[in-house]
């Protein structure tokens, strides 16, 4: 009835000349034995938030029923259950891990299995790679721009680890230079960014695209060059075709950016910079003006945060030609 070593005697009475017969009685009922097909298991690579499962075998090697009383881990990383509480004699059960990464990393634990047939551990380590970011270009130079002409260049950036890469933020520190986004994930697609070149003087300029990012170098410098010379300088005088509004620079910004926009006509001009709210923060321009490219500096003082610049155009000549266009931008202190 119960595991162990038993001992007894058979006593028989009888009327022979041995009136007391005695027969030794001996049996045994042997403990449960815990043993498992393995004793480490590795998880394949998985994103973070997402879950990977891997098994193992829990066997009993007795013939007496072993009862699994507990199954533990050191930490919220791994999960482990057995398919059963109790394995027959010479039977076995399955051990489900499961492996949920909350973070970047490699992780290791420990699964503890108690039991009345004994105790083991096993040991479990699983990885969630930490995103990485590749551009095709290490540098961007621009070559013979002409004054108030913009010159575009476009960066791809890609990514070859299973969890996202997120660009927390896109900046250049000159008004030169500019970008059309201001940040961006990338997953296993690519993310292109277009980095703009407007000189405002005859000159050779210098700057450098900051990338912050999640991946193992959370800062990625790109240079920046470009040179507008005397040759093409012509070019900057001609007037626009159409409409057009450019992307501030530079983006983000602090406290100063300029905003840059095409008439084709001589127009009239609203520019005016919104909040999230959609509330009015200052009106840059309200104006007639002649065709051209025309710039407006804004020295913002006003917190940090995202912003919108809408810019409104009517032609003098043909009230029938409008132009409205909203781009956002963000300011950093």
């Amino acid at each position: 009835t119960t595991i162990g070593t038993f001992s007894d005697t058979l006593i028989l009475r009888n009327n022979s000349s041995t009136p007391l017969f005695s027969v030794p009685l001996s049996g045994n009922v042997p403990a449960p034995m815990l043993g498992v097909s393995t004793t480490s298991l590795v998880l394949s690579n998985r994103a973070k938030g997402d879950t990977a499962t891997v098994t193992a075998y829990l066997r009993n090697s007795s013939i007496s029923v072993m009862t699994i009383s507990g199954i533990t881990t050191g930490t919220n990383t791994f999960t482990a259950t057995s398919g059963s509480t109790t394995v027959a004699g010479g039977d076995s059960t399955v051990l489900t891990v499961k492996f949920t990464p909350t973070a970047f990393g490699t992780f290791i634990d420990t699964v503890k299995v108690v039991s009345d047939g004994g105790a083991l551990k096993v040991a479990v380590s699983g990885n969630s790679p930490i995103p990485t970011l590749t551009s095709l270009k290490t540098s961007i130079a621009y070559s013979n721009v002409a004054k108030n002409i913009t010159k575009k260049d476009t960066l791809k950036i890609t990514n070859s680890s299973i969890n996202t890469l997120t660009v927390d933020s896109l900046y250049t520190k000159t008004s030169a230079f500019a970008t059309d986004r201001v940040s961006g994930t990338v997953g296993t697609d690519t993310m292109r960014v277009v980095v703009s070149f407007i000189p405002s003087a005859i000159a050779s300029y210098t700057d450098t695209l900051y990338l912050r990012n999640n991946s193992a170098t959370s800062l990625v410098k790109i240079p920046l060059s470009g040179n507008c010379t005397t040759g093409i300088e012509e070019v900057a005088a001609e007037i626009p075709t159409i409409y057009s509004l450019a992307q501030n620079f530079p983006n983000p910004f602090n406290p100063s950016t300029t905003f840059r926009y095409g008439l084709p006509a001589r127009s009239s001009v609203r520019l005016v910079i919104y909040n999230v709210l959609g509330q009015v923060v200052k009106e840059l321009v309200n104006t007639e003006q002649q065709a051209g490219i025309q710039s407006v500096v804004w020295n913002a003082n006003v917190s940090s945060g995202l912003y919108f610049y809408r810019l409104e155009a009517i032609s003098n000549d043909d009230p029938s030609k409008r132009f409205v266009e909203t781009k956002k931008m963000l300011l950093v202190k």
